[in-house]
Formats: structure tokens, C-alpha cells, sequence
């Protein structure tokens, strides 16, 4: 890949400038003011024909994106959201992963629990025609979709509770990428989230190559790491430093497309970002102290999603609003004057095609989110 920054390697660790040696018993301090950021306000939830929507489904590659009503009607845009189309009132599955290079390709399934093996397989699923039909993936049981290459819809990443998994064949058969190293990785860590890194010369990549990905992972004494490969998983580098403390927990993955080495992840207790692939990490959670997981037994906390948005900006997804903050700065900002402002969102939805609005994916339904 080309760039100024250098790829990682397993020894280049920088200082991370964590808050305290001992993050679970360190005193609790009250929250300062929030700084806020004002939205506009929206009247209703994200409606198609009088239905609001429960979810919706997209890559921010392309410009289709898929949505569920309440009632289980599954629709299709191709513009972004300007216009939808019913894809079936029937839907076989309730959540998949798109491809960017044909979004008519789909691929379905919830994974095995990982914590009991005598639960019946869970299945796999393939859509070749946007949702309308699906196929049963006999080799693809008990994975879960991650990824599609945004380039060939035949390959894909998916998590097994022993690691990523990669199929070149639209999911007809699938091949275990295990860490080889002496560090093992895989062996101590479970998959939770994918990202792609692509250079800039090969945005979106060719059919031939995934650029390089970025895997956050959590282990079975809760303790998170970011994980890098830049040759489809045949081998991998662990990013964070395996040291105390480490980050606790991961709940989402996000990546500058087209900008090397940024990369940023939210576990409960804060968000970790780097500009040089981990060489050097910084923590940010000035700002959500009201949403970040503390001390205080019986608070409810949650940073569930993360979003890079080319203007440089973070967007955090979080139990109680939007918080936002530039990729370079120290503090969150909640967006307030929006219906959301204190609604429980779960996820951000994302396309280059219409970089002015985010997506989000609530307790509540679907609002859009107009960036500025």
C-alpha cells in the first residue's frame, strides 16, 4: 500500500496515554457540562408509505440501501433513500450483509453462541436477487457475515466462534484464516466487527485484492484488540498493545477509506483512535461521562456504533443520542435539538454517494441525521 505511514508490525507500540492504572476502581467523578452540537429538528421517524422503519441496511460504497418496516416489509433504494421499492412483504431473514459491487448479492446469518456447542447449527444464507429469494449455505453453517469484498460479491469474510472465515465462492465453501503466529491470537479471541482499509489508488479496491482489513476482537476475560492484515487474513498483527490496561471490551470498528492508518474503535468505557496504524494510540472520552460505562452500579451506558466521516469527523452511537467530535480532537459533543437527542441508537448507516446524512438505526426506528 502506498502512503507515508508504515505498515504495522507486531513490536511498534506507541504510549497509551490511558486515564489511570487501575480503570476499575479509580474514584468516580461527576460529569462536567456536555458540550453540544444542534440539529435540526425532525418531526417524524423515517417513514416509507406511512410505515416508520425499523433498520436499515447499507454499505457506505454504494448507493442502495435496504430497510424493514415494523410489519417485516422489506424495501430497496437505489438512491440513497429518495425512492424505495417493496422487495418482499415475506423476508426470510431480518439482518444481512450487502455487497457494494453488486447489492443484489446478500449474505445472512446470526452465527453459533459461542459459550454452548450443543445448540442446533445456526444457518447461512445467500440472496442473489436483492432479498427476494434465499439460499441455504450448507459450509457457511454457524458463521456469522461480516464483510463483502467491495469489489467481487463472491468473496467474504464471516466469524466462526474460532475465527474469520474467507469464501471466494459466494459462500459455497468457506476457509478458517487462523493466526499462525506465536501469539495465537484467534485462540484467545472472538471475533465482533470487520473494517476495510483501502489506499487511495484502489478506492473502491479491484476484484483481485482486498486492500487491507482491521478486525476488533474480544476475549473471554473481556479484554478487546484490533487486529490487522494486509493479505486476506494469511497472516495477522495485533495493533493494541498487550499490555495492562488494555481496552476493555469492543463494540465497534471503524476506518478512513482511502486514508491510511486511521483507524478508531469504542469499547463501553471510551473510543480509541490512531492515525498510523497503532503505532500510536490515542483515548477520547471527555464528553461521555452521561453514556460511557463508570464506576456507578445501576447506570444505564452504552457507545454502540462508530462512524469516520470523510469531513475528518467521528460519529458515536450511543444509549442516549449522537455525540460527534473532529478525528483530531479531545472532546465529544452530543447533538441536541433533535428528536433523538436522548434516543437509545444502535447503529449508523453511511454512503459516500450522500456524505451530508447519517442513518440511525434506534430503539425508537429510523431518523436521519443531516451533517453539516
Amino acid at each position: 500500500m502506498a502512503g507515508n505511514s508504515p505498515l504495522p508490525t507486531p513490536t511498534r507500540y506507541g504510549t497509551v496515554p490511558y486515564p489511570t492504572k487501575t480503570p476499575h476502581r479509580r474514584p468516580y467523578r461527576y460529569p462536567t457540562a456536555t458540550p453540544t452540537v444542534r440539529a435540526p429538528l425532525y418531526p417524524e421517524l423515517v417513514r416509507i408509505d406511512g410505515a416508520p422503519l425499523r433498520k436499515v441496511i447499507g454499505d457506505q460504497q454504494s448507493s442502495t440501501l435496504y430497510a424493514y418496516t415494523y410489519s417485516g416489509w422489506l424495501y430497496r433504494s437505489p438512491d440513497d433513500g429518495a425512492t424505495w421499492a417493496l422487495v418482499t412483504s415475506k423476508p426470510a431473514v431480518d439482518d444481512f450483509v450487502m455487497s457494494s459491487a453488486d447489492p443484489n448479492v446478500l449474505y445472512a446469518g446470526a452465527g453459533r453462541d459461542c459459550s454452548d456447542a450443543s445448540l442446533p447449527a445456526q444457518p447461512m444464507y445467500r440472496s442473489l436477487d436483492g432479498g427476494l429469494t434465499w439460499q441455504r449455505l450448507p459450509a457457511g453453517d454457524n458463521l456469522r457475515p461480516l464483510l463483502a469484498h467491495p469489489g467481487d460479491p463472491a468473496q467474504a469474510f464471516a466469524a466462526g466462534c474460532d475465527g474469520p472465515y474467507l469464501t471466494i465462492d459466494g459462500g459455497l465453501s468457506w476457509t478458517a484464516r487462523p493466526d499462525t503466529s506465536p501469539d495465537a491470537l484467534w485462540e484467545t479471541y472472538r471475533v465482533v466487527d470487520m473494517a476495510l482499509l483501502a489506499s487511495p489508488e484502489d478506492t473502491p479496491p479491484d476484484a483481485s485484492t482486498w486492500g487491507a482489513l482491521v478486525v476488533g476482537a474480544i476475549s473471554e476475560d473481556g479484554s478487546g484488540a484490533l487486529v490487522f492484515t494486509n493479505d486476506v487474513g494469511l497472516n495477522w498483527v495485533r495493533l493494541t498493545p498487550n499490555v495492562y490496561p488494555a481496552s476493555w471490551g469492543m463494540n465497534a470498528v471503524t476506518a478512513a477509506l482511502g486514508r491510511q492508518g486511521l483507524l478508531a474503535f469504542a469499547e463501553p468505557r471510551t473510543v480509541w483512535q490512531t492515525a498510523n496504524y497503532g503505532i500510536n494510540w490515542q483515548i477520547s472520552s471527555k464528553g461521555l461521562e452521561a453514556v460511557a460505562q463508570s464506576d456507578v452500579a445501576g447506570g444505564v451506558y452504552g457507545l454502540n456504533d462508530l462512524l469516520y466521516h470523510p469531513a475528518d469527523t467521528l460519529y458515536l452511537a450511543t444509549v442516549r443520542g449522537l455525540y460527534t467530535k473532529p478525528f483530531s480532537g479531545q472532546v465529544w459533543s452530543k447533538v441536541v435539538g433533535a428528536r433523538y437527542e436522548n434516543t437509545h441508537i444502535t447503529g449508523l448507516v453511511f454512503t459516500l454517494s450522500t456524505p451530508n446524512q447519517i442513518w440511525l438505526n434506534t430503539t425508537d426506528g429510523v431518523y436521519l441525521h443531516q451533517v453539516r
